[in-house]
């Protein structure tokens, strides 16, 4: 069976000034939204990294009320029972 090749057509193809204005249109439609949703990235991304910045603190925080000497001296439970 021979594989059958599709070619693109060479003739330009005509718009009409009538379609142009619609299709100017909706590229300021499409040019609108891309804006907004680079705009809700851009806040989300930021957003990213202050939580991640947050967790970084937090992971510390952490790391440091876990020390063998603050579990020694039972000082985690103290909090705990302090906060409640």
């Amino acid at each position: 069976m021979e594989s059958q090749c599709l070619e693109m057509d060479p003739r330009p193809v005509l718009v009409v000034p009538a379609h142009m204005d619609r299709l100017a249109l909706e590229l300021e439609k499409l040019e609108s939204l891309m804006n907004g949703w680079e705009a809700r990235y851009l806040r989300l991304k930021a957003q990213s990294e202050r939580l991640d910045q947050e967790i970084a603190g937090l992971r510390d925080c952490l790391k440091h009320l876990t020390e063998p000497r603050f579990l020694a001296d039972g000082m985690l439970g103290k909090l705990d029972r302090e906060s409640a």
